[in-house]
C-alpha cells in the first residue's frame, strides 16, 4: 500500500501530498487500481491532520487521479496516458512534453464550467482579435514573461504557428524578403514557403543571431522584418544573453526593423528577457498555450504594436475569422486560476532532469546549450549526412529531425540533427532512445536501402 516517505514543504500540505501522488503514478510506481491507504492511516504515517489528507484526496479525485468507492475504499484511477507502446518507435522528433502529471485535472476541466449565459455567449461570433478578457489572459501570460505589453494590441490565434501566419501576412509583401538565424524553425519555412518570401539566414554563434551578420544582411538585402527565437532557439537551444540582444536591438533601430520574436519555449527560461522589451515599438510577440500547457488547446496570443492592430484583424478574418471562443475561455481559466503555471513549473523542472539526462548520454552535446532547453542539436562525424542518420536512426526505432529541414537556405545543411526530449512519457523511455542514437553513431552509415 502506498506510504510516501516524505513530503516536500513549501506550500500547502494537502497539494504537496497531490504532487507525490501525481509524479508517483506518472513514475509507475503507482498503477491503476492500486488502493491507497485509510486516510487517518497516511495522516497518521505522515505526521499530518486527518483535514490535510482528506483535502488531498478530493483534490486528487478532481484532477482524475484517483476514485473512491463506498466500502471499498480509494483507488488509483485508469491511467489517462497509456505507458509508450514496445512496438511503436521512441519519437524524439516532435517538440513537446505532455503534462502527464496534470493530464487527468485538465482533461476534467474540458466539462462545461461557467454561467450558462456566458457558454452561450461562446458559441457566437467574436471580433476578430478575441474578446477582452481572453485578450486579457495573453497580456497576463506575457506579463508573466517579465513584459508589460503597454498600448500594443493583443490577439488571441489558433495557436503560435496561426499567430506567425497573421504577422507575415499582416508585415510583408507577396515574395519579399525575410531575415531569420542560419538554422530556423521548421514550421516557420513551411509558412515562408506558402507565402512565397525569400528566406536570408543570418550567421550564429554561441549567443545566437551575430550583430555584424545582421547588420551585413541588412545592408545587402531589402529585407525589413527579421524572425528571431531569443529565448531556447529551435533548432539549437541556444539563448540570448542581455547584451546581445542590446546590440541586435540597436541594429533593428539603424536599419528600421520590424521585428518578430517567437516566444515559444519562453516559458521555460524565465530569467532570459524578452527582446520586445528593448523595443517594444518595433517588436511583435508571438506566444501560445500549446508547448508550455497543452497542445490540444490550440490557444496562442500575439502582441504587436497599436499600428498593426488593423491589418492583424484583417489577417485574422481572413484565415480563421477567430480564434474558437469555446478554446480561448478555457485557456482563460487555466491562467486566471493559476493551473497554466503550475503546469509550466511541472514542465520547468522535468525539462531540466531530462536536458540532464542527455547530457549525461549523449556525446559531443554543446556547452551553449540551455540547462532547460527541450531539445538539443546533436552534432555528427564524417562521413555521416544529417538525413542518412535520421533514415536509420528510424530503422534502430527512434524518430529524429534532419537539419535540412531547419537550414535557411537549402544545400547549407548542417552535419546535426535535432532531438527533442519531451515526448517519451518516461524518462527512461527518452534514455532507451537516447542510447540507441549513441550506438548508431559509432556504427559506419549504411549507404544503401536508406528508407
Amino acid at each position: 500500500m502506498w506510504m510516501p516517505e516524505r513530503i516536500r514543504q513549501g506550500g500547502p500540505l494537502y497539494l504537496a501530498i497531490v504532487e507525490v501522488l501525481a509524479q508517483d503514478i506518472e513514475a509507475g510506481r503507482l498503477t491503476a487500481g492500486d488502493r491507497l491507504p485509510p486516510q487517518r492511516a497516511l495522516a497518521d504515517h505522515l505526521g499530518v491532520t486527518l483535514t490535510t489528507v482528506t483535502r488531498a484526496y478530493a483534490e486528487a479525485a478532481r484532477r482524475g487521479l484517483l476514485e473512491g468507492e463506498v466500502g471499498r475504499g480509494t483507488f488509483v484511477r485508469s491511467a489517462v496516458n497509456g505507458p509508450d507502446a514496445a512496438t511503436l518507435p521512441i519519437d524524439l522528433s516532435l517538440n513537446a512534453l505532455m503534462p502527464y502529471v496534470h493530464a487527468a485535472e485538465l482533461a476534467g476541466r474540458l466539462s462545461p464550467t461557467g454561467p450558462l449565459s456566458a457558454r452561450i455567449q461562446s458559441l457566437d461570433y467574436h471580433p476578430p482579435l478575441g474578446l477582452d478578457e481572453h485578450r486579457a489572459a495573453g497580456r497576463a501570460w506575457l506579463a508573466w514573461r517579465g513584459w508589460d505589453t503597454g498600448d500594443h494590441a493583443v490577439a488571441v490565434t489558433a495557436g503560435a504557428q496561426h499567430g506567425l501566419l497573421v504577422v507575415l501576412m499582416a508585415q510583408m509583401p507577396p515574395g519579399g524578403e525575410l531575415l531569420v538565424e542560419e538554422v530556423t524553425y521548421s514550421g516557420l519555412k513551411q509558412l515562408a514557403a506558402h507565402l512565397r518570401l525569400t528566406l536570408h539566414g543570418v550567421g550564429m554563434d554561441a549567443h545566437g543571431l551575430r550583430p555584424a551578420d545582421l547588420d551585413t544582411a541588412c545592408r545587402q538585402t531589402s529585407a525589413r522584418v527579421l524572425y528571431t527565437m531569443p529565448a531556447l532557439q529551435n533548432p539549437t537551444g541556444l539563448s540570448m544573453p542581455l547584451g546581445r540582444q542590446e546590440d541586435i536591438a540597436a541594429v533593428a533601430r539603424r536599419h528600421n526593423l520590424t521585428i518578430v520574436e517567437d516566444d515559444t519555449y519562453g516559458f521555460l527560461v524565465p530569467d532570459i528577457p524578452l527582446l520586445a522589451a528593448l523595443v517594444p515599438e518595433r517588436t511583435v510577440v508571438v506566444t501560445s498555450l500549446s508547448k508550455s500547457v497543452a497542445g490540444g488547446l490550440r490557444i496562442g496570443y500575439v502582441a504587436a504594436p497599436a499600428r498593426m492592430r488593423e491589418t492583424l484583424a484583417s489577417s485574422i478574418w481572413n484565415t480563421v475569422v477567430m480564434a474558437s471562443p469555446v478554446t480561448a475561455a478555457l485557456a482563460t481559466s487555466l491562467v486566471d486560476d493559476g493551473t497554466a503555471a503550475r503546469v509550466v513549473a511541472w514542465k520547468r523542472e522535468e525539462m531540466r532532469a531530462r536536458q540532464a539526462l542527455a547530457r549525461r548520454v549523449l556525446p559531443r552535446l554543446s556547452a551553449d546549450t540551455h540547462l532547460a532547453s527541450p531539445h538539443v542539436w546533436l552534432p555528427l562525424e564524417r562521413p555521416w549526412r544529417s538525413e542518412t542518420f535520421a533514415a536509420q536512426a528510424r530503422t534502430r526505432g527512434v524518430l529524429v529531425t534532419p537539419s535540412s529541414a531547419f537550414a535557411a537556405r537549402e544545400g547549407a545543411s548542417p552535419r546535426a540533427v535535432r532531438v527533442a526530449l519531451g515526448p517519451p512519457r518516461s524518462r527512461e523511455r527518452l534514455e532507451t532512445g537516447l542510447r540507441r542514437l549513441v550506438e548508431l553513431q559509432q556504427d559506419v552509415p549504411r549507404t544503401a536501402a536508406v528508407l
